[in-house]
């Protein structure tokens, strides 16, 4: 294979390792946050309906998709990239990264409570290390991942 090709396929790979492990987590989470809005204003006709729940997914992906791409962008050309276009999309991209963000962080705060509150509040010692090894993972995810978001803000070199 030739450079340029090489590079091409290293740059599709990269990008479905992040529609993965991004995307599709995030339509779920949309999905989700969805379902309960529903529930929660009293909208439950459309989530009786097949049509009502795969066009529900279907805009989930759709959502989980673009911040796949968003993710992706920052990712290769940094924070740059949220500014390309108007000022109400570029508002739009920063707000959108902010709560998956956000979300992110709450979702990993929440694993490291819940599995030391599980440790922490064992009754049996049977429970006691599943427990403790949850919310130390999440704890040391969480830390590693602030730890590598200032330390990319810090490199990042601002551009005149």
């Amino acid at each position: 294979m030739s450079s340029p090709l090489r590079s091409a396929c290293a740059d599709a790979l990269s990008q479905a390792k992040i529609a993965i492990a991004i995307g599709l987590p995030a339509a779920m989470a949309v999905f989700l946050v969805l379902i309960v809005a529903l529930e929660i204003a009293g909208q439950t006709t459309l989530l009786s309906s097949t049509l009502g729940l795969v066009g529900l997914a279907a805009c989930a992906l759709v959502i989980g998709l673009q911040v796949a791409v968003e993710v992706s962008a920052i990712s290769e050309r940094g924070t740059d990239a949220l500014r390309r276009g108007s000022p109400p999309a570029t508002t739009a991209r920063y707000v959108a990264v902010s709560l998956v963000a956000g979300a992110t962080a709450l979702f990993l705060l929440a694993v490291t409570g819940i599995g030391l509150s599980a440790a922490l509040g064992a009754v049996r010692g049977d429970s006691l290390e599943p427990g403790l090894l949850i919310g130390l993972a999440g704890a040391y995810v969480l830390y590693r991942s602030v730890e590598a978001f200032a330390a990319g803000i810090r490199d990042e070199q601002p551009r005149s």
